[in-house]
C-alpha cells in the first residue's frame, strides 16, 4: 500500500476492468467499482460510497465529454433525465448515514443480482430513431433510478436507464449512453455535496482508482468497435455475477 494513496496493485487491475466496462457498455459498468472498494480494499461503506461517488461522477463526465464531441449529446434528453436524478441523489445521500450498513450492503447486493440477471438476458436491441410509440415518461423515471442508486451507492443506474431509455424511450444506444453519463455525472456531483461536509471524502482513495478507471476507459472504447454489444453485455453480465458473489462471501 502507498503511503499517501490508498491502492494495491489488485485494486489498480480491477479499476481499469471497471472503467472498460465504462468505455464499452456505459454506465452500467460503474457497478463494478463499489465492490473492488469493499472487497478488495476492505473499506467501510462510510468511506467506500463517497469515493466511488467521486470515481464514477468524473469517470461519467469524461464519457459525456466525448459524446457531447461526438455530437451524441441531446441536451434536452439530458435535462429531462439529470433533473430528477439530481435532486434524488442528494436525498438519497442525506439519508445514507440513517441506514445500517448491513442494510445498504444486502441492498446493493441485490441490485448487482438483478443487473447481472438483465444483462445475461438482454437481447441488446438497438433504435436509430425516436419512433411514434416511445415513452418520455422513461425519461424522470430513468434520471430517478439514477439518482436512487448514486446516492446510496455511488455508482449510478446506467444498467438499469440505459435500456428503459432505449426500449422504452425511443433512443439510439449512443444518445441514452450519452444522456445517461450526462446524469451520473451531475447527480455525483449533487451527492458529493451532501457527503464532503461529513468528512468521508477521501481524495488519496479517489485518485490512484480514477487513473486506472480512465486508463480502462480508453481500452473500453477500442474494445466496444470489436466486440458485438450481445457479448459485451453477456460479459458484463457474467462479471456482475462474479461480484455478487465476492460480496456473499465477505459478507460471511
Amino acid at each position: 500500500m502507498c503511503p499517501n494513496f490508498m491502492f494495491t496493485w489488485q485494486s489498480s487491475l480491477l479499476f481499469v476492468v471497471v472503467g472498460v466496462a465504462l468505455g464499452s457498455q456505459g454506465a452500467g459498468g460503474a457497478l463494478l467499482a463499489l465492490p473492488i472498494f469493499l472487497v478488495v480494499m476492505e473499506l467501510p461503506m462510510e468511506l467506500a460510497v463517497p469515493a466511488t461517488t467521486a470515481v464514477v461522477g468524473l469517470a461519467a463526465l469524461s464519457g459525456a465529454w466525448e459524446a457531447w464531441s461526438a455530437k451524441r449529446m441531446d441536451l434536452s434528453v439530458l435535462g429531462r433525465v439529470a433533473a430528477p436524478a439530481v435532486v434524488v441523489s442528494a436525498l438519497g445521500a442525506w439519508i445514507t448515514h440513517r441506514i445500517p450498513a448491513a442494510v445498504l450492503h444486502w441492498s446493493f447486493l441485490a441490485v448487482v443480482v438483478f443487473a447481472a440477471v438483465r444483462s445475461l438476458q438482454s437481447r441488446h436491441e438497438e433504435r436509430t430513431d425516436s419512433p411514434p410509440g416511445a415513452d418520455p415518461v422513461r425519461f424522470p423515471v430513468a434520471g430517478a433510478e439514477t439518482g436512487v442508486l448514486m446516492g446510496l451507492f455511488g455508482v449510478g443506474g446506467g444498467i438499469l436507464a440505459m435500456p428503459a431509455l432505449v426500449r422504452r424511450g425511443g433512443l439510439s444506444a449512443s444518445v441514452a449512453m450519452g444522456a445517461s453519463f450526462g446524469a451520473m455525472a451531475l447527480s455525483a456531483a449533487s451527492s458529493l455535496a451532501v457527503r464532503i461536509p461529513s468528512g468521508t471524502f477521501r481524495w488519496t482513495i479517489v485518485v490512484p482508482a480514477l487513473i486506472a478507471v480512465l486508463l480502462g476507459m480508453e481500452i473500453g472504447g477500442w474494445v466496444s468497435g470489436r466486440l458485438s454489444g450481445r457479448l459485451q453485455e453477456k460479459t458484463l453480465g457474467v462479471m456482475l455475477m462474479a461480484v455478487a458473489v465476492s460480496l456473499v462471501v465477505h459478507s460471511l
